[in-house]
């Protein structure tokens, strides 16, 4: 048996850190030879939102007037997030844009929109809440307080009058969508007047109409099934060898998987106990090629270059 060690110094300068390359001191002629990895070491270091992923944002819709509707993109920085993460994101933008108020006497501020994950439906709930404020001094009789740069992409305007009270209204995109379990063409509804009512056909949304809180939980809008949050696409990434061809796998060089078991930006030490073997394609040798994959074959990109891998190589009587 002979061990093969590739680390940071066979990375190749691609940006991704996602492809290992180690060279032969000379040709290797190969005829039964057959690898397996032995071990893994690598920080949980790939992000599960980001620009490169396609699902980086989603809009909100602010109403105003006798039916204004300004839209906003929120733009998230590529990342690894929580839904608690993401939204205190979200909500960092709906301060910088003025949409939210403030309970003074508790000392917090009070939002309209929010994600929370709701464990017993295995969902990420999207909950909106009536906007009730036809003025800053109507804020003001509420007991809250109104930011200095309220609602600033309308020059400050609230609502004309209660029966254009609203919920302020989220819009999925494609990506975002699969992140928190929704279709890419759901939105929420802007419940003007009071006057939205879920359709009895749709359990995943459900409304409060003394409040007017809506609350919608992850669902296909198509189907009306549930449909499971994404928001780690790759809860597992996979190891793919040039040198090999398995006819049961596409693609035929696949080696081998890794799946994060601790937090973000911890080691993942991965040690095989039954090594899986692979036949090396027959042939002379200069280099071996390693590249991660994600789950859906596509590059991942990796944000910590300090990687090790150990593989094995056995001839076949020695199996």
């Amino acid at each position: 048996m002979r061990t093969i060690i590739l680390n940071k110094s066979n990375l190749v300068d691609n940006d991704k850190n996602n492809v290992l390359e180690y060279n032969f001191p000379s040709s290797v002629q190969f005829k039964d030879t057959y690898i397996a990895v032995k071990q893994i070491s690598m920080y949980y270091s790939w992000f599960n939102i980001s620009s490169s992923l396609g699902n980086n944002t989603f809009q909100y819709t602010w109403y105003s007037g006798s039916g204004t509707e300004t839209n906003y993109t929120i733009l998230i920085p590529d990342g690894l997030y929580e839904i608690a993460d993401l939204n205190t994101f979200f909500q960092a933008k709906m301060i910088a844009n003025g949409h939210y108020v403030v309970d003074t006497a508790n000392e917090k501020n009070i939002f309209f929109m929010e994600f929370v994950v709701n464990t017993t439906r295995y969902s990420v709930q999207i909950n909106t809440y009536q906007f009730p404020y036809t003025s800053s001094s109507a804020v003001t009789s509420a007991g809250f307080s109104a930011p200095s740069n309220f609602n600033s992409g309308d020059s400050g305007a609230y609502p004309s009058s209660s029966a254009h009270y609203f919920n302020p209204k989220i819009t999925m995109s494609a990506g975002f969508s699969d992140l928190v379990g929704y279709s890419s063409t759901f939105s929420t509804d802007l419940n003007i007047n009071g006057a939205f009512t879920p359709p009895s056909t749709n359990a995943y949304i459900s409304k409060d109409s003394t409040t007017q809180t809506i609350s919608y939980l992850s669902h296909d809008s198509s189907t009306l099934k549930t449909k499971a949050p994404d928001v780690q696409p790759n809860s597992s990434i996979l190891l793919n060898l040039s040198n090999i061809d398995n006819p049961y796998s596409s693609p035929n060089g696949l080696l081998y998987s890794v799946a994060p078991n601790v937090g973000f930006g911890q080691l993942i030490s991965d040690k095989t106990p039954e090594l899986a073997f692979h036949k090396l394609i027959p042939g002379a040798y200069n280099q071996l090629r390693l590249q991660f994959l994600a789950t859906d074959l596509t590059e991942i990109e990796i944000q910590d270059p300090n990687i090790v891998v150990m593989l094995v190589l056995k001839e076949r009587n020695e199996i």
